[in-house]
């Protein structure tokens, strides 16, 4: 099984979606995180598959799950994911 590393934003933007959907529906939050955890570990075994974005940032690909954006990198034993990010933000500021 390959490697999920974490940066400390990506691991930010999981807390901050869990708790902006836990508002309305803790069961929608569980499965959204759980929805991008499954991403994660496909990305990790096939880093290829995202869109290469590299007009944000070199060797950066994306992937979506639902409204959201996994943007990551291929690392030699797995992937770093860098942020989640809800489609619907300046994601090109983000990156600035």
């Amino acid at each position: 099984m390959a490697n999920i590393f974490q940066s400390p934003e990506a691991q930010n933007d999981f807390i901050e979606i869990w708790l902006y959907i836990r508002q309305d529906n803790e069961i929608a939050a569980d499965r959204i995180i759980d929805a991008i955890n499954e991403k994660l570990i496909l990305l990790s075994e096939l880093p290829q598959m995202g869109k290469l974005c590299e007009e944000l940032a070199p060797s950066l690909r994306s992937f979506p799950v639902g409204k959201y954006l996994l943007f990551y990198r291929p690392v030699v034993d797995g992937i770093e994911l860098v942020r989640v990010i809800h489609g619907a933000r300046d994601i090109q500021n983000l990156f600035e």
